[in-house]
């Protein structure tokens, strides 16, 4: 299969060096310098890769994107940087860009960029999960027996044999695991709330809000943290609880922006997870190997703790039910609590082993991970069921 990458850019480094990596991976370089003419360059046949400069005379790297985007498929969009700018570079991937070139960067670096770049056009779109499974809607119930009662003789058989198949496909694509590539390069926790994933990266310094879409997570909107590093994220209702590396707990207000709440100190010095089961809030320590149960106070009191069978990565609940993420034996772990015992009940191993998982949380039909290297979320092939 040919495969191709449009190449928007001024002579200069980058162009050089995408040019000759490309060429040695034997993709078809497809250079433009024309304004005008990029529409019809990036639709005249399949692009994998459209790296483009973050600024092209008096317009902007956004003014592209959107029409790259509406490709089908879209191509995978890198971006070259005109300056070290985090800030610059979090804009971008929230306009849906999938990775930034720093202008000093390391030919090996870029290589690396552009092999993940193609191998994320050349998978399969993959459309999000519905919140419940087709053979459990009462109206496909309803339209298959509205088909059969409209047929008579053979053609009853055959859509009776239809329906039993498009119910196996759909109980298999229910069942398997999928993988979504993220945008950034550090993502440390996953909370579900309401029909969105908010996903931590504690390098990046921010907090991204995703819609689910059949293409993987779009990004609706980032949360910069400019003096926190995130390692866990949890929700109470509407307000947002960040665990951070410099041992703290704060609970912000959510909405165009964060607004601190509250704030206090984690029981240990290597926080790992954090989650709220509609009456605690809940930490994890890596370095002790405790689970932490707080009061809803002010300070957040311990009142309770407890020793857990592994290292602690992360903790979610499905209802009120306690999970956590064990990363020493990759394994979700499900938890037996009540007010001063708790044990673990059952154990669901993880089927890859060499993913550093570091997140877990459940969507209300589907368990998820959260992968670090590389940075995946993962729609597990178990449900509560």
């Amino acid at each position: 299969m040919s495969r191709r990458a449009v190449l928007f850019l001024p002579e200069g480094d980058l162009k050089k060096a995408a040019s000759s990596i490309l060429e040695s991976l034997n993709i078809k370089v497809q250079p433009c310098a024309d304004t005008l003419k990029l529409g019809e360059i990036l639709s005249k046949e399949k692009t994998h890769l459209f790296i483009l400069s973050e600024k092209t005379g008096d317009k902007k790297a956004e003014d592209f994107i959107p029409e790259a985007l509406k490709l089908d498929p879209p191509p995978t969009v890198i971006v070259g940087l005109l300056s070290h700018s985090m800030q610059r570079a979090l804009e971008l991937m929230n306009a849906g860009v999938w990775e930034c070139v720093p202008p000093s960067f390391l030919d090996s670096d870029l290589e690396n960029m552009i092999k993940k770049g193609i191998a994320r056009s050349e998978s399969a779109p993959v459309r999000f999960p519905p919140k419940k499974p087709l053979w459990k809607k009462r109206w496909f119930a309803v339209s298959a027996a509205c088909l059969v009662f409209a047929a008579i003789g053979g053609t009853v058989v055959k859509v009776q044999r239809d329906k039993k198949e498009r119910v196996r496909i759909e109980r298999e694509t229910f069942q398997s695991e999928r993988q979504f590539p993220l945008p950034y390069s550090h993502p440390s926790s996953i909370a579900f709330q309401g029909n969105y994933f908010w996903i931590a990266d504690w390098y990046a310094q921010s907090i991204y809000k995703h819609e689910p879409d059949r293409q993987g997570f779009v990004m609706l909107a980032v949360y910069h943290l400019s003096d926190l590093n995130p390692l866990a994220i949890a929700w109470q209702d509407e307000d947002l609880w960040v665990l951070s590396a410099n041992h703290k707990i704060q609970r912000y207000a959510a909405g165009q922006k964060l607004k601190l709440l509250q704030s206090a100190r984690t029981p240990a010095n290597n926080p790992s997870g954090m989650t709220y089961d509609g009456r605690n809030l809940w930490t994890a320590d890596a370095g002790t190997k405790k689970l932490y149960r707080h009061l809803m106070d002010k300070n957040l009191t311990v009142e309770a703790q407890f020793d857990y069978p592994g290292t602690p990565a992360a903790l979610f609940c499905e209802g009120t039910t306690l999970w956590s993420l064990d990363a020493e034996q990759n394994r979700l772990v499900r938890h037996k609590v009540t007010r001063d015992k708790m044990t673990a009940d059952k154990f669901v191993p993880m089927e890859r082993s060499d993913l550093k998982r570091v997140g877990a949380t459940f969507d209300g039909e589907r368990f998820w991970t959260l992968s670090e290297k590389p940075p995946l979320a993962i729609r597990q092939a178990i449900s509560n069921e």
